[in-house]
């Protein structure tokens, strides 16, 4: 059956969101026969639901297991960068009860490091409280493609599709889940940022004999708020479903800071995992949104073919969305089961003498 799946990513725009959970159960008890010697109902047991989660003032969860932190990546500002660490990690939550690691970053000879929790607010696990201290490479493009495919890629064509900087300082946040399919998280962080410029050119093949140059930023201390809401579930399955996300970042007063928004990150699109019909961020802006469609076939077993459609637009300047002239890219493509690979042949339909571009996906995104 043909599965279809989609997403929405919006940035710097303020939206208002709204959910209701409906809960529902049931409970039976035995009674014993009415020719029964004692022939009386027996009442149920009671009812003892153990507490997926104990509180801060408990200790660590009963379920929480304790779990090693082992991983690896390469890119061209850290070079080859192992991770080693412990957590205590539950069996049903995503994110561990307590973590701490360590990163060196062999290219840079920089030791790295992050340090957090996240624990429920009382015992029910929709609403937690995070937090955490570090010294990292950050990236704003890591919604465009993971770490993992990043890595492969840099290592085997000398193509990084991430922008790094170094961030130092700590963040703290509450989230809201009352269910898989939404979630809305507040937080606050303070840290320093400072550019980072390639210090490796190591890769098995690529174009070009060097990784292109790390754009550098506007360093300084930054303190900010953020508000982030997701409709969907966090990842699409490929049966199909659909998937928003909007995040809202203010920096300014009463947080002090070297920024006040005033100063825009910069956002791009095009390429890779936005609009595959384009060179990759070929559009840049203080402000974007990117749609993505997806419309999948069985063609063999654990082979899909799909069609897809891409939009979106990044400009500058909060009253010129209604000036933009959305980009629309159609393809087609093939994917392994849920991952790990796909191929995709895409056209900018905005432009009659644009070339078809072929990309390579090394996960499940878009």
């Amino acid at each position: 059956m043909p599965r279809p799946r989609s997403a929405a990513r919006l940035t710097a725009i303020s939206i208002a969101c709204a959910g209701a959970l409906s809960l529902a159960g049931s409970a039976c008890g035995e009674t014993l026969r009415s020719d029964s010697t004692f022939a009386r109902p027996v009442p149920p047991p009671p009812v003892r639901r153990a507490a997926e989660w104990e509180t801060l003032e408990t200790g660590l969860p009963e379920e929480a297991r304790f779990h090693s932190i082992f991983r690896a990546r390469y890119n061209r500002v850290d070079g080859p960068a192992p991770t080693l660490g412990a957590a205590f990690q539950p069996a049903r939550a995503p994110a561990p009860v307590l973590f701490v690691e360590g990163t060196y970053a062999f290219s840079r000879k920089r030791p790295l490091y992050e340090a957090g929790f996240e624990a429920p607010l009382g015992d029910r696990p929709w609403l937690q409280i995070g937090g955490s201290v570090y010294r990292r490479t950050s990236t704003e493009d890591d919604w465009i493609v993971t770490e993992g495919e990043n890595t492969i890629f840099a290592l085997v064509a000398r193509t990084d599709y991430r922008d790094h900087y170094e961030s130092q300082g700590g963040q703290g946040y509450v989230v809201w889940s009352p269910g898989s399919d939404f979630s809305l998280r507040g937080g606050a962080r303070f840290e320093s940022q400072a550019s980072l410029s390639v210090h490796t050119r190591v890769s098995l093949t690529g174009r070009d004999p060097e990784f292109p140059p790390n754009p550098p930023i506007e360093d300084g201390d930054e303190q900010a708020f953020t508000v982030r809401c997701r409709i969907g579930p966090a990842q699409l399955p490929i049966r199909g479903g659909t998937h928003g996300e909007a995040v809202y970042e203010r920096s300014g007063p009463p947080l002090k800071g070297d920024f006040e928004y005033g100063r825009q990150k910069t956002w791009y699109v095009g390429g890779i995992g936005t609009l595959r019909g384009h060179d990759f961020k070929t559009f840049a802006g203080d402000q974007f949104f990117v749609a993505n469609a997806e419309f999948y076939q069985r063609a063999r077993k654990n082979i899909y073919a799909f069609t897809f459609l891409d939009t979106g637009a990044a400009w500058f300047g909060s009253d010129n969305l209604g000036r933009q002239r959305p980009a629309a890219d159609l393809g087609l493509g093939v994917r392994i089961a849920e991952g790990p690979a796909a191929i995709t042949v895409a056209k900018n339909l905005r432009d009659e003498k644009s070339k078809l571009r072929v990309g390579v996906r090394l996960g499940d995104r878009f």
